[in-house]
């Protein structure tokens, strides 16, 4: 309906307003679910799905590069208890560079 209005006064929906919508609406939904991943009953659900999201992002990444991203989000300490968490959940992998005095995380994709 709304295509239709754009185009002018007629209150005809064409097969055009049709594609063009789900198209919209195909488009719209590969970023649906993510959408209320910061929604849950822990007060760290927005830090969770910000660490997630970043990690999905990244598939690999640094602590030292991570907590210089998110620095201005979390504390160090809210930072490993989510960590703990989703290596716990087997939602990601700790890997310790002791050469580095660094860690690496993956995502695991679960």
């Amino acid at each position: 309906m709304c295509l239709s209005a754009s185009r002018g006064n007629s209150k005809i929906i064409t097969l055009q307003d049709i594609s063009k919508a789900l198209a919209w609406m195909e488009e719209a939904e590969k970023k649906m679910p993510g959408t209320f991943a910061a929604v849950g009953r822990s007060s760290h659900a927005a830090q969770v799905a910000m660490f997630k999201s970043m990690l999905m992002e990244h598939h690999n990444l640094k602590r030292s590069a991570f907590l210089r991203l998110v620095s201005q989000d979390m504390s160090v300490d809210d930072f490993e208890g989510i960590e703990r968490t989703l290596e716990a959940s087997h939602e990601i992998k700790i890997n310790r560079l002791p050469e580095e005095s660094d860690t690496i995380y993956q995502w695991l994709g679960k």
